[in-house]
C-alpha cells in the first residue's frame, strides 16, 4: 500500500498445515510514515515520522486422545518522531528551537492454552490458560521525558466435571497475576508491584433445556489492597 501523503504499508499472511493434529499462521505487518504533511498550515506536520513492525506467529494442536493446544507470541516495535514542521530528532529543546517529540516502543507478548478433555467421562476436562506481556517505552515531549517498563504474568486452571449426573456440572479454578511497573517522568520515579492470587468454585444446576441456576464463589487477594469475595 502507498498513500499520496508518503504512507508505506506491506503485509504478509502465511499459514501452514503440518497434519492433522497441527497447523500454524504468521501474520506481519510492516509501514512507513516518511513524507511531512501539513493540511492545515499550522507548522506542525500532520503525522509523526517513523517506522512500526508488526509480527504475530499462531499455533494450533489437537489430538484425538483429548490434548488440545494454543499457542503464540506477538511482537511490536514502533519509532516515531512529530512536532513542529522544521524540527528532526536530536534537536536540543531549549528556547528558539522548534518544538518537538520522540516515542520509541517495544513489545512482546506471549500466551498459551492448554487442555485434556477427558472422552471417557462426560463434560470433564481440565484447562490452563498463560499469558506473559513485556513493554518498554522511551519518549520525550519537548523537555518533558516519559520512560516505562511493565512486565505482566497471568495464569488460570480450570477444572471441570460433573457430580451424579451431567445436570449437575461444578468447577474448580486456581488463578495468579503479577504486574510490575516502572515509570519515569520528569525525573520522578513510580514503581509498584502487584500479586494477585485467587481461587474459585461453582456450581450449575441444568435439569431441563429450559432452566439452569448457577452458583459460585470467587476470593481474591491483592497485596496492595486486601482480600476481596465475589459471590456469583
Amino acid at each position: 500500500y502507498q498513500s499520496s501523503q508518503g504512507r508505506s504499508e506491506a503485509n504478509a499472511v502465511v499459514s501452514h498445515k503440518f497434519s492433522e493434529k497441527l497447523s500454524t499462521g504468521l501474520m506481519l505487518h510492516f509501514n512507513s510514515q516518511w513524507a511531512k504533511t501539513d493540511l492545515n498550515n499550522d507548522n506542525f506536520i500532520d503525522a509523526p515520522l517513523g517506522n512500526q513492525m508488526n509480527m504475530l506467529n499462531r499455533w494450533n494442536y489437537s489430538s484425538t486422545s483429548g490434548w488440545m493446544l494454543q499457542a503464540g507470541v506477538k511482537y511490536l516495535y514502533s519509532k516515531m518522531a512529530g512536532g513542529a514542521w522544521n524540527y528532526t530528532e536530536g534537536i536540543p529543546q531549549i528556547p528558539g528551537n522548534p518544538w518537538g517529540y520522540t516515542s520509541r516502543i517495544n513489545r512482546i507478548e506471549d500466551w498459551a492454552k492448554i487442555a485434556k478433555v477427558f472422552n471417557s467421562r462426560p463434560a470433564t476436562s481440565i484447562g490452563l490458560q498463560l499469558s506473559n506481556t513485556s513493554h518498554e517505552q522511551q519518549s520525550a515531549y519537548g523537555t518533558r521525558g516519559y520512560n516505562s517498563s511493565q512486565n505482566s504474568f497471568y495464569a488460570n486452571l480450570i477444572f471441570q466435571t460433573y457430580i451424579g449426573s451431567t445436570s449437575h456440572i461444578i468447577k474448580l479454578g486456581a488463578s495468579e497475576m503479577i504486574d510490575n511497573y516502572n515509570e519515569t517522568f520528569e525525573q520522578n520515579t513510580y514503581a509498584r508491584q502487584e500479586q494477585v492470587p485467587g481461587a474459585f468454585a461453582e456450581y450449575a444446576w441444568n435439569p431441563s433445556s429450559k432452566f439452569n441456576a448457577v452458583a459460585g464463589l470467587r476470593y481474591d487477594y491483592n497485596n496492595l489492597f486486601g482480600g476481596f469475595a465475589t459471590p456469583r
